[in-house]
């Protein structure tokens, strides 16, 4: 296993392997950030599970992964990608990457959290 996340209560780990299923993170505050780049993806069973109460996530994902994320938040504000800026107000958002059906390497993201922005980049 490989610690993944920054100083939140609970750390996120992700496994670097062939086979990544899932991988559950719960933390009541922080901030996070999540780097995917390391990890190897290769099929279409990939899930990142965040369940969080306060603080900021900032989750990098390389450029040729696409992405599926869905989002939960009481009160925050999101920035996916290239999109433009979006504020949350207790309201559940899925926004998904366009060759996601497509792609050979696939991850879906769900975050669940109280108060906190989520910014996802490429890199």
């Amino acid at each position: 296993m490989r610690r993944i996340a920054g100083w939140g209560i609970f750390s996120i780990f992700l496994r670097t392997a062939v086979n990544f299923t899932t991988s559950i993170s719960c933390a009541l505050l922080g901030k996070d950030t999540i780097h995917l780049e390391d990890v190897i993806l290769v099929n279409h069973d990939n899930v990142i599970v965040i369940r969080k109460g306060f603080g900021d996530t900032k989750i990098i994902v390389p450029l040729d992964v696409e992405i599926q994320l869905q989002i939960n938040t009481l009160y925050g504000e999101l920035n996916f990608l290239h999109h433009p800026s979006r504020k949350l107000r207790n309201e559940t958002i899925s926004l998904t990457t366009l060759d996601y059906k497509r792609a050979n390497k696939t991850v879906k993201i769900v975050l669940v959290s109280f108060l906190g922005n989520v910014e996802v980049v490429r890199k």
